[in-house]
């Protein structure tokens, strides 16, 4: 039986979606919606790969507080509005506020994970934000959750050069972190996140 199945993921994903690929669906909760499912996760090699970014987020959430880098934070508030722009979470410590921008990365290649895997204009708009919020006082983050074990962290500048571009230029501006999720066949958390480190 073949099902048309919406994907939440404005990657391309090519290295995962293959021919005869084992993928994980979620059924629909509104039933007047065109597609029934909704694409999860993707297996490559027996191992599942999250392309929801919306389940990444919740990994995230879930294990936010064994992450040594946010020890000292606390989630106040998830999707957090301000100006024009709308942010994963906004994380308080004491008398300091902070933003944090998710992005869930699927491409890896030889243990060398990279984002993005198309051009993506939001990703550039976040991180241009992200620095001019810095420079108004507050503490900001973009992390990128790999789904699948990795040693390395790359920007993709084959992809997007303007990414990459934006990303350099953020490097002492913004925090930037990287960090691995390992799941089982059965799309269970294995363990918690495993901190990547970044090279330009």
């Amino acid at each position: 039986t073949e099902h048309k199945v919406h994907v939440p993921s404005t990657g391309k994903m090519l290295e995962l979606l293959q021919k005869d690929v084992k993928v994980v669906l979620s059924t629909a909760k509104n039933k007047n919606r065109k597609t029934k499912y909704s694409l999860v996760g993707v297996y490559r090699n027996n191992v599942p790969r999250i392309t929801d970014s919306q389940i990444g987020n919740k990994i995230f959430y879930q294990l936010f507080h064994t992450i040594n880098e946010f020890k000292k934070w606390e989630i106040e508030k998830p999707e957090y509005t301000i100006g024009y722009s709308r942010f994963d979470f906004l994380i308080t410590s004491e008398k300091e506020k902070g933003l944090i921008e998710l992005k869930t990365c699927t491409l890896i290649e030889n243990g060398i994970a990279s984002f993005p895997d198309a051009v993506s204009e939001r990703a550039v708009k976040h991180i241009e934000e992200l620095i001019e919020l810095s420079e108004k006082g507050y503490d900001t983050f973009i992390v990128f959750l790999i789904s699948g074990d990795a040693e390395l962290f790359i920007p993709n500048y084959h992809v997007d050069f303007k990414f990459y571009e934006t990303f350099k230029k953020a490097i002492n501006k913004i925090n930037i972190y990287a960090f691995s999720c390992l799941l089982t066949e059965n799309f269970e958390i294995l363990d918690k996140l495993k901190s990547v480190p970044i090279s330009l």
